[in-house]
């Protein structure tokens, strides 16, 4: 049976409506951010993604790259060996004794005192099962608490929380690209593990 004009259009439309909306469900962002009263700045690497999305952590076999293509990932961040949470319904959940809150409940949980720079990565979460990966170079602790209150006031999504996955020369981003080169800012070690959306 041959479908109608109408019928055609209606595939279309919808086709054309669930490619929109799995694009929306996940978003990669840039960010030129100050780290200091200076106004230094630094790019800052996020990627969004929201409930529909499935979050895991692998052991990496090769890099950060070679393990979330395997997994057919769309995203990935390098992750520590202690790194724990679950990710339930759409949310994190992390230890309650956890030290590795940056922020927690929109508050920095410690005013930050170390100097050292260091490549880190970590997750954003809000309320509503928002959440994103994260990428930062070489800061200090005291430049990303500077860099993250800047974020977090001028973000649409109002994060609430901001949990360190990782510090170092092992952190790496990855992101894939359709049919183009995937866009990967690779880590100088290998981590011990990846923190995988899919």
């Amino acid at each position: 049976m041959a479908f109608s004009k109408h019928s055609r259009l209606l595939v279309f439309t919808l086709s054309v409506l669930s490619v929109t909306i799995a694009v929306a469900s996940a978003k990669f962002e840039q960010k030129l951010l100050s780290i200091n009263q200076k106004d230094k700045k630094v790019t800052f690497t996020f990627y969004h993604f929201d409930s529909s999305k499935s979050v895991i952590l692998a052991d990496v076999s090769e890099n950060v790259g070679d393990t979330a293509a395997k997994q057919h990932s769309n995203a990935a961040i390098s992750a520590s060996a202690i790194t724990e949470f679950t990710y339930l319904s759409g949310k994190f959940v992390f230890p309650p004794t956890s030290n590795s809150y940056l922020i927690k409940d929109g508050a920095i949980t410690d005013p930050a005192t170390s100097l050292r720079s260091y490549k880190r990565t970590f997750i954003l979460t809000d309320d509503k099962s928002r959440h994103a990966l994260c990428y930062a170079p070489s800061v200090s602790e005291t430049e990303l608490d500077y860099a993250l209150q800047q974020y977090l006031t001028t973000s649409k999504t109002k994060f609430t929380s901001a949990v360190l996955i990782h510090s170092g020369n092992q952190c790496g981003f990855y992101k894939t690209n359709g049919r183009y080169r995937p866009y990967y800012l690779k880590e100088l070690k290998k981590p011990a593990k990846a923190l995988l959306v899919k």
